[in-house]
């Protein structure tokens, strides 16, 4: 049923709001895998089930762990040996992609999960590849050219990658879980050509292990193994050890990956290979059981910018100083709603039509077009849009409307741009990486320290404060006040000599972009070593947390405008504190100590920690331990998480492909000829619903971390009597 006027449906609520008033949080989300009651599979049972299983039990045994083997002497990876297995180990082989394609994908392997380690470049491109050729069309996610996610939807069979929650190779696996390898050693895959493949002799020369291409450490303990076998003659069956290192590597990763299964169905009660990413599984555990309620704010864009920069400078362009809008005391409400601009005095009221939110009729020739965020045709906004009209001039106001597409491509404002109106907030813009360059590039006569922070973002979830709630924003405050805590837009003039720039900025350059620390713009533009810049060339806008800044005016920076803050009145250092407990403490139960008793140990950490303990669980366990230090590093990149991703679909008729094409809320589009029967089209929206995790999270345990290294003074002010030494 169509919404009464003035409501909508929240999309992350689920719940009917009134659109202008609604403050909308995280809400609490069911895991998924673990076991119910009443699940086939579980101890407890309930009476309302059918066929001895709960219809809301989402466990799971249904798995397929497999490893491709391929010839690549052509420059074409050919595969020449699959092998997979299942849940319980029983083994399937083949010596071909069309062979083992055409066994899997089928009813017998409806609803499963298949698993390869490093699936999004390799082992996934195979079975993509009988797809496309089958036209069989597949769904998929991709994060730049590594498939994520392939789906075959009409059997609900996935393909996914083991490294994407078990980071490492999978050589990696025996000691991170404890496992023992059917086959231990080394197989020389550049040998596996056309030629080779009834090879019985001696072992391989050691360019075909790709021994030039090994690190210094690991080629030190395969020549071990190389001499020994030379040493005991070893006579080396190419089929035999193609099959056998093949099984191995599928038996490592089944164990290993049972074994991170079984440790998080102990801890958490939830299937980690359910999700895509272990930072999905983080947030799905978080949710679930630990998340505060009405806490975490999620900012919904359309409903949050309350004004866009082109609206801003429609408005200036009137030199009417008695024009109200958002940067200038403030939007009012007209005749039941907030307008964009109003002038009290003649009682005009100023409306910017943005084309896509109000279905501009030059821009979407389409009217049944849906506008992907809020679900509406562009006939339908439209027609809300005229109402919007007649209802403030049947109110007795004057009113002055302006669409995008006018305004934008008109001469005035061409003549505009240049004015300094920034753009609204957007919380991604205070997300920024890591501090990671090196402070030297040569020291000569001196011994080089690397300083490690432990466990650094777990101690920024677990002791650093995060805002709570929606945030009052503030346009254009004339000075800035230090107790503000959350996010501000403003321009910054750096000083000319500080060893440890503070504020990163986002530098754009040909093809890419830069993060940089820099005490200059222009200097980090067009990367000069020396700088001989005004003021106005060296200071730089941007989007910071409050910390961030106040750190920065501590070391000389000075703000010279600032367009807008977002302050948080409440702050906690309690979001993700009970969350860090929990896994810190499987953690350090699971991790061997050097302690004279287990009682010292507890003792210790708890009055260093206040975490206590259980003596009954301390005990070296690697697989624990692994799923503890995953959860605890894990959980923040996930608030974080770029919306805006290309989208990749797989086309089979014209008029799939023709609807792609000319939709107008698409950007981007590249297509590409697969074969006769299917075309590969990948787009983004122009505009995207990212409200469904836009928090300033993210923002803030990076700022945080970036400042905890730069508050480490021991380590800098040895850096910089370093610095002096040298100079």
């Amino acid at each position: 049923p169509r919404s009464a006027p003035g409501y909508s449906e929240c999309r992350n609520c689920l719940e009917e709001v009134k659109i202008n008033k609604h403050q909308c949080y995280m809400q609490h989300r069911s895991q998924k895998g673990g076991k119910c009651d009443g699940c086939c599979k579980c101890d407890k049972k309930i009476p309302n089930i059918k066929g001895n299983r709960n219809r809301l039990c989402s466990y799971t045994e249904k798995y397929l762990f497999f490893d491709y083997e391929a010839q690549q002497e052509t420059g074409t990876h050919i595969a020449n040996k699959i092998i997979a297995h299942d849940f319980e180990g029983n083994k399937i082989m083949f010596d071909t992609n069309e062979e083992f394609c055409k066994h899997v994908i089928s009813e017998e392997y409806r609803g499963y999960t298949f698993i390869a380690h490093y699936a999004k470049g390799y082992d996934s491109q195979f079975i993509l590849k009988y797809l496309v050729d089958n036209t069989l069309r597949p769904f998929t996610i991709y994060n730049g050219t590594k498939l994520m996610l392939l789906e075959i939807k009409y059997l609900s069979i996935r393909i996914i990658d083991s490294s994407n929650f078990i980071q490492g190779p999978l050589s990696s696996f025996p000691k991170t879980f404890g496992l023992k390898e059917l086959k231990k050693g080394y197989f020389p895959h550049f040998f596996n050509t056309v030629e080779n493949q009834n090879y019985i002799g001696i072992l391989p020369d050691k360019k075909y292990y790709g021994y030039e291409t090994m690190k210094t450490d690991d080629k030190q303990v395969f020549e071990k193994w190389y001499d020994d076998k030379i040493n005991e003659n070893y006579i080396f069956n190419f089929k035999e050890e193609l099959e056998a290192y093949c099984n191995s590597d599928v038996d490592i990763l089944r164990r290993g990956c049972l074994e991170l299964r079984k440790q998080f169905l102990e801890i958490a009660n939830i299937d980690p290979f359910r999700y895509t990413t272990i930072a999905g599984v983080c947030m799905a555990i978080y949710r679930s059981r630990y998340l505060l309620k009405d806490t975490i704010a999620v900012l919904d864009k359309e409903k949050n910018e309350n004004y866009s920069k082109q609206s801003i400078t429609w408005l200036q362009h009137f030199n009417n100083k008695n024009i109200s809008h958002a940067l200038n005391g403030g939007e009012k409400i007209i005749a039941g709603a907030k307008v964009d601009g109003f002038d009290n005095k003649s009682k005009t009221v100023y409306q910017y039509h943005g084309c896509f939110w109000h279905g501009c009729t030059k821009c979407y020739k389409d009217r049944e077009t849906i506008n992907n965020i809020n679900h509406e045709t562009m006939e339908d906004l439209y027609q809300k849009t005229i109402d919007r009209s007649t209802t403030i001039k049947n109110a007795g106001y004057n009113l002055v409307e302006q669409w995008e597409c006018d305004w934008i491509n008109s001469t005035t404002y061409k003549n505009m741009k240049k004015v300094d109106i920034a753009d609204p907030i957007n919380p991604r813009d205070a997300f920024f990486g890591g501090r990671t360059n090196a402070t030297k590039l040569r020291v000569k006569n001196t011994k080089i320290r690397y300083i490690d922070v432990c466990s650094l973002y777990p101690t920024v979830n677990y002791y650093d404060y995060y805002p709570v709630g929606h945030p009052e924003k503030i346009f254009k405050p004339k000075l800035y006040d230090k107790n503000w805590f959350g996010l501000i837009k403003c321009k910054i003039l750096p000083p000319r000599n500080l060893y440890h720039p503070v504020l990163p900025v986002k530098i754009k350059l040909e093809k890419s972009e830069k993060l940089l620390f820099p005490l200059c713009y222009k200097c980090a533009v067009d990367q000069n070593q020396r700088c001989d810049h005004s003021k106005n060339e060296r200071q730089f806008i941007g989007t910071w947390t409050t910390d961030e800044v106040n750190k920065a005016l501590e070391k000389g920076y000075i703000i010279t405008k600032i367009y807008e803050v977002w302050n948080f009145e409440e702050k906690t250092t309690d979001l993700f504190k009970k969350y860090v407990n929990n896994f810190m403490k499987i953690k350090l139960e699971s991790s061997k100590h050097n302690y004279s008793s287990n009682e010292e140990y507890i003792k210790i950490i708890f009055d260093k920690l206040g975490i206590l303990l259980d003596k009954y669980k301390i005990g070296d366990n690697p697989g624990r331990r692994a799923v503890a230090k995953l959860c605890l590093n894990s959980l923040w990149g996930k608030f974080g998480q770029r919306q805006k991703m290309k989208k990749t679909v797989f086309v089979t008729n014209p008029q799939q492909f023709y609807k792609i094409l000319l939709d107008d809320r698409l950007e981007n589009i590249n297509i590409k000829i697969l074969n006769d029967n299917m075309i590969q089209m990948c787009y983004n929206y122009n505009k995207t619903n990212d409200n469904k995790f836009k928090t300033v999270i993210k923002g803030f345990t990076l700022n945080y971390q970036n400042l905890l290294k730069l508050n480490g003074e021991s380590m800098i002010k040895l850096i910089e009597q370093k610095n002096k030494d040298n100079n």
